[in-house]
């Protein structure tokens, strides 16, 4: 009885130390998910919450975006002006799509991270919104006028229990095809690559085309 009693007491101690080091445990798994200069879900975040949809087999469609003019900005007014525009530009992303998951993956690379495969014009609207929000002026310490950027965008669905390394490869590849292209962004349906070469500001109206 005095071990069982023992066994008891010290199970009980064990638990109530873990339940009081959760809260820490908590914040430091938070903290090596966040950005630290965006305060955006960050790649291992990122990452998280793929495996997640993986495992539930829930599709998803990611938006990847590289800035456009971003390392002039750096090479002209340095990486505090540079800091700055990305700390802003990650606001407002954070901001107008708060619905889905934002992160700032690396560099000047972001993703917009959507619940279900969205194609057609839901897929040409959201890529629409996420440009007009990048092309918005951001004011930067040193630059005497607000800086415009643009951004190249890589679109990748995911079926449930996607690989989600390929879900990330897929969506850099197009960002970067569409990147090379000129084109505002480009759509990865597997093997299949769909790209919209109209100007920005005509995005919403144009009509995406297959390519080979």
């Amino acid at each position: 009885m005095k071990m069982a009693a023992v066994a008891t007491a010290a199970v009980g101690a064990y638990a109530l130390g873990w339940l009081s080091r959760q809260p820490q445990v908590d914040a430091a798994r938070r903290e090596a998910s966040t950005d630290g200069l965006t305060r955006l879900v960050n790649r291992t975040g990122l990452k998280r919450q793929l495996r997640i949809r993986s495992r539930r087999t829930q599709p998803y469609t990611i938006y990847m975006l590289d800035l456009n003019g971003f390392k002039p900005v750096n090479d002209t007014w340095g990486h505090r002006a540079g800091d700055e525009l990305l700390r802003q530009l990650g606001a407002r992303l954070g901001i107008c799509f708060s619905q889905h998951i934002v992160a700032r993956i690396g560099g000047d690379e972001f993703v917009v991270l959507v619940d279900g495969q969205q194609s057609g014009p839901a897929a040409d609207v959201l890529a629409a919104q996420i440009a007009d929000v990048v092309a918005q002026p951001v004011c930067v310490p040193g630059s005497p006028e607000p800086v415009t950027l643009t951004a190249a965008i890589g679109i990748a669905r995911a079926a449930g229990a996607a690989d989600p390394r390929g879900a990330l490869h897929a969506a850099d590849q197009a960002m970067y095809s569409s990147k090379a292209r000129g084109a505002p962004y480009q759509i990865t349906v597997g093997t299949r690559r769909i790209t919209n070469e109209s100007p920005l500001n005509r995005v919403r109206d144009a009509r995406p085309v297959r390519v080979a």
